[in-house]
């Protein structure tokens, strides 16, 4: 089985950049998701440039557990979340340098 990568950019509603961080980290989701079986990588980058981008990147060993991932019970906590914060998302595949 061959791993995934996804670049994830999301355009935030006007300056709720900070809001949506924040209530990821008082969620405490991030250590749930983390902690799936396959989960290589999973954290936000913020842009450098833009005050209404974040990023995600995320790396699974498998396309199989990515997909399960979406499913698990705590991700509603990040769907309502972006409801809440995020205009737009973005979906990328890249392949990680060696």
């Amino acid at each position: 089985m061959d791993g995934v990568c996804l670049r994830v950019t999301y355009r935030m509603r006007g300056g709720m950049r900070d809001d949506f961080l924040n209530a990821v980290k008082e969620s405490d989701v991030l250590s749930l998701i983390r902690s799936e079986k396959g989960c290589l990588e999973y954290g936000y980058w913020l842009s450098a440039d833009d005050v209404d981008e974040l990023v995600l990147l995320e790396s699974w060993e498998s396309e199989e557990l990515q997909r399960m991932h979406l499913s698990q019970p705590h991700m509603a906590v990040i769907r309502e979340l972006k409801e809440r914060f995020v205009e737009s998302t973005d979906v990328e595949r890249y392949q990680k340098e060696v």
